[in-house]
């Protein structure tokens, strides 16, 4: 189903006769957006939504301010799309007026669970391109709680954006409330920001990163052969995992005092968990193309975002700047946990040093197929009011990215949340399922003895084992003779108060699923 769409309260849409400049060159981060938005023109792909939990009861009059005093400073959020003749530059509004739509939940039967399910149905919604790229909506719930809904279209937002945006507007509101919100600063622009070209050292460098890329001797998939010469669609899910604060802290220390040390704590983590994302996908995620051989190893790639602001000012400008780079290991039969942290710590001190913006473009040789999304971002507080933060996801991705792994700490719990984006068309659901399992066993034997042998670790844990071994023990079963919907509704009368389904810390009773279903 197509959704339209999204209707957005604003004046855009008259604003856009009055534009007297030509459009500016979309950045190379904005160009590959949009061409990847042409392929999927009926696909949510690009939205980055967010559900922003306020510990307390927002002033309606006040955020709306705010939040058009950032519009009215932002050339980012009033920035559209124009296109002619098959491509396509950027222009900003001269004014945009936005009213913030308020809707009540408070009366409703689960507030926080109805939020979260008409998030997931409202970001679906299709941004027009060249009238507004964001939608703003606040909702009541009960305890004199507000959520702030935030959904942008990629071509204009980043995460670090969403970290800069949501801080931004909390300062203006606080500024609203005191009644000095005319003397808030202005904004970086960001049309009129003039990237540097990317060295030749940054280009030499990645053509040979891209070369190699070329070589790389797995693809990812795991779906029926007959599938294989099929493209796939844009249709991906998400599977929620979360390491809990135990392991966390665990990861932490390992990572400043392992081969993934490198010159920050956050580098370092992100060396361990890379790590351990190519050896998940050594052990479960790819198949060897016939060409290569064991003798040779498995060169494995991943992509991974640099956030392209090499300046002060850059860190503080609204708009979109994170580029992808390739991440190469070359993984050997016997390798070891601690020998392939040490390729990674390498691999990504060099990306660093070369990921020059606009050199993302002769890096990519061939597509990498997996991304890996760790993010450093960490929310502040609302004007004083506490956040609890939920990247709420479109059900569509890049379909030239088959896996996602996008992990991150927003709300300063001490405790990372991992999300597998899986591509619907080349995974099963039964291995999206068993992923977070298999995850966490790796992590685990990496937090036990990172010096043993990455092919040596047993990802089945005793719970998958003893359902698989029941499954090989079952009996043929004769086909059952009524429906799905008529055994649901039988289990809604026997356990109408159990929980039935979990989503994000979310719950749904039996009774409640039923009664959603029935609407």
């Amino acid at each position: 189903m197509t959704l339209a769409p999204v209707s957005i309260n604003t004046d855009a849409n008259n604003a856009q006769s009055a534009f007297d400049q030509s459009a500016s060159e979309l950045t190379t981060a904005q160009r590959l957006l949009w061409l990847g938005q042409k392929l999927a023109p009926d696909s949510p792909l690009y939205n980055m939504a967010f559900l922003f939990t306020l510990g307390g009861e927002v002033d309606v009059a006040c955020f709306q301010a705010a939040f058009q005093g950032v519009v009215d400073r932002s050339d980012s959020l009033r920035t559209v799309i124009s296109e002619s003749g098959g491509s396509a530059g950027q222009r900003v509004l001269p004014q945009l007026d936005y009213v913030v739509e308020v809707l009540d939940f408070r009366e409703k039967e689960n507030p926080e669970t109805a939020v979260s399910l008409w998030a997931e149905q409202r970001c679906q919604q299709l941004f027009k391109l060249s009238s507004c790229l964001f939608d703003a909506v606040l909702i009541r719930l009960p305890a004199g709680k507000t959520v702030w809904y935030l959904c942008q279209h990629h071509l204009i937002t980043d995460i670090a954006t969403v970290r800069l945006l949501f801080a931004t507007v909390s300062e203006f509101y606080q500024r609203a409330i005191e009644n000095t919100l005319a003397d808030a600063p202005s904004l970086s622009a960001y049309t009129a920001t003039r990237l540097p070209m990317p060295s030749e050292a940054a280009i030499d460098y990645w053509r040979q990163i891209g070369e190699k890329c070329e070589e790389q001797s797995v693809t990812l998939y795991h779906r029926n052969e007959t599938q294989l010469s099929e493209k796939p669609s844009a249709k991906t899910r998400r599977v929620f995992c979360e390491l809990g604060t135990e392991r966390t802290s665990a990861l932490k220390a390992l990572a400043m005092d392992s081969e993934a040390a490198a010159l920050t704590p956050a580098l370092s983590l992100f060396n361990l968990v890379a790590g351990i994302l190519f050896a998940y996908l050594l052990r479960v995620g790819v198949r060897v193309d016939e060409s290569s051989t064991e003798a040779a190893g498995k060169r494995l790639a991943i992509a991974t975002p640099a956030h392209g602001r090499p300046t002060r000012a850059l860190k503080e400008t609204l708009g979109v700047f994170m580029e992808l780079f390739p991440l190469l290991a070359d993984v050997e039969k016997g390798e070891s946990f601690a020998s392939l942290f040490s390729q990674v710590s390498e691999a990504s001190g060099q990306l660093l040093r070369y990921a020059e913006p606009g050199a993302s473009e002769v890096a990519m040789r061939r597509e990498v197929s997996v991304v890996l999304n760790f993010i450093h971002a960490k929310l502040p507080d609302f004007a004083g009011m506490s956040v609890r933060s939920e990247w709420v996801h479109p059900g569509a991705g890049d379909p030239r990215h088959h896996l996602r792994l996008q992990v991150h700490d927003f709300d300063r719990r001490g405790s990372l949340q991992l999300h597998f984006d899986f591509n619907e068309d080349l995974f099963d659901r039964g291995l999206q399922e068993r992923a977070p399992s298999h995850f966490l066993a790796l992590v685990d034997a990496v937090l036990a003895d990172r010096h043993q042998l990455i092919e040596d670790v047993d990802l089945v844990r005793e719970k998958e084992r003893s359902h698989l071994l029941s499954l090989a023990k079952s009996p043929v079963r004769e086909p059952v003779s009524c429906s799905v919907v008529t055994l649901f509704e039988a289990q809604v009368e026997k356990t109408p108060d159990a929980i039935a389904t979990t989503c994000n810390a979310q719950h749904l009773t039996y009774a409640q699923l039923n009664a959603k279903a029935n609407q």
